[in-house]
């Protein structure tokens, strides 16, 4: 049964048998005695674990996704590519199989042990390390890259003005840094977080966001805070970087004609949690759940407002309430060395 499984995911994803196999086994540690028959029934799982299991096992699609994205951006004949929080390694995968010097860093050693599984698929070895993205004199131990990347990651880290100057760091001139952020004022976020599916979770401070998780979910609470998008590119530009947004197809900001259904979606949520989420949190996060989501509404009813003035600015309100991930491309001010 697990090698027809296997083999299923091998084809549904496109991934090679170490990596099928190695997450596969992985899963199954989370249903102890359980079998599934087939790819459907884990598919069909209730979120957020059918989720995960697609995130991690389509993660070579999405590392293709991010090389075609940085392909117009990158430098002439970049050669060495570096991941931040390389995770199932599917980024690692598609450079390499674009002719670049791939490393990958991580500190969670069962996202290691699954990038190296798939990495082995094709032919790649020693090229992840368990190496924390703010530990000191990374630049000595592993050289400088022209491009990098920070995916799914920057919400993950205890300090993020200090990932962002080290990564800069690591970063050759004329390089560039592809960074996604989630957007916590999306309005599909805050309906649905994007880690645990709870409702109105990004709205809250680190502090209040652990208390309202710990009610659902035994495991650690990996996830720190969030910020505005302008936080971000201050600290890039205090770093000599230039920042700006772009689109892939995958991540495009939303049409204002989304809006209403978006609001339907998020009110319907707001019914559910009312009924079957909120009796569960302790009273005191029941309250800061409301009066986040007051704060929210009353702070994007006046921005909605505005859309009705003769210069309104539609793409700023775009980008804050319509847009789940921000996708910033970051260049480091000076000439790329010379390759000669």
């Amino acid at each position: 049964m697990k090698q027809r499984l296997s083999a299923a995911v091998m084809d549904h994803y496109q991934v090679g048998p170490n990596f099928a196999q190695a997450y596969l086994d992985f899963w199954y540690l989370g249903y102890p005695g359980q079998k599934f028959e087939n790819l459907d029934e884990i598919l069909n799982l209730p979120a957020p674990q059918s989720v995960w299991f697609n995130f991690a096992l389509s993660a070579n699609v999405r590392g293709q996704r991010t090389y075609q994205a940085l392909l117009p951006h990158m430098p002439t004949n970049a050669r060495r590519y570096l991941d931040i929080g390389c995770g199932y390694g599917g980024s690692l995968v598609a450079f390499a199989q674009k002719g670049l010097e791939v490393v990958g860093i991580d500190i969670d050693d069962r996202l290691l042990d699954l990038a190296k599984a798939n990495c082995l698929d094709i032919g790649l070895q020693d090229c992840v390390h368990h190496i924390s993205v703010l530990e000191p004199d990374l630049v000595s131990r592993l050289g400088t890259f022209d491009v990098i990347s920070l995916l799914a990651v920057i919400e993950h880290v205890p300090d993020v003005p200090q990932t962002l100057k080290n990564a800069v760091q690591l970063l050759s001139p004329g390089g560039v840094l592809t960074l996604d952020i989630p957007n916590k004022d999306s309005l599909n976020i805050v309906a649905h977080d994007p880690h645990f599916d709870l409702f109105g979770l990004t709205l809250l401070e680190h502090p209040d966001a652990f208390e309202y998780f710990r009610q659902f979910f035994s495991f650690d609470y990996d996830v720190g805070e969030f910020y505005q998008l302008q936080y971000y590119q201050d600290l890039l530009r205090q770093e000599g970087c230039d920042s700006f947004l772009v689109f892939t197809p995958e991540a495009q900001p939303g049409r204002l004609r989304e809006f209403r259904p978006l609001m339907k979606d998020l009110i319907q949520r707001h019914r559910q949690y009312n009924e079957t989420t909120r009796p569960k949190l302790p009273a005191p996060i029941q309250k800061k759940v409301q009066r986040r989501l007051v704060d929210y509404f009353l702070s994007m009813g006046v921005d909605f407002l505005r859309l009705s003035r003769v210069n309104h600015d539609e793409r700023s309100f775009q980008v804050r309430y319509l847009t789940n991930i921000w996708t910033l491309m970051v260049r480091k001010t000076g000439a790329p060395a010379s390759t000669a």
